[in-house]
């Protein structure tokens, strides 16, 4: 983004997130606790950090060809962490 808009920095950026925070009610530290609470309720395993029997698990899920979104229900975390953790692992491309 700063690359495409030279005249920004990151406070511009930083600002612009709290302000659109704040507009959904998840800017305040209660909307934060109640949005990871919601969160958790679905994926309690979500944001926490990532062992490395997870990793290997993950591993041989993906080489047996399980999809991310079965994995995700499995390792009780969100989707896009799955799929974020198979890039960082290089199991998928970028």
């Amino acid at each position: 983004m700063l690359a495409a808009y030279p005249a920004l920095t990151y406070l511009d950026i930083f600002q612009a997130a709290q302000e659109a925070l704040a507009l959904l009610g998840e800017g305040t530290p209660s909307g934060y606790v109640k949005r990871m609470a919601e969160i958790k309720k679905v994926n309690p395993r979500a944001y926490e950090k990532w062992t490395e029997e997870e990793d290997e698990r993950l591993i041989q899920e993906v080489k047996n060809g399980i999809s991310a979104k079965v994995i995700a229900q499995s390792h009780e975390r969100q989707p896009s962490a799955i799929r974020s953790r198979m890039v960082k692992l290089n199991l998928v491309d970028p």
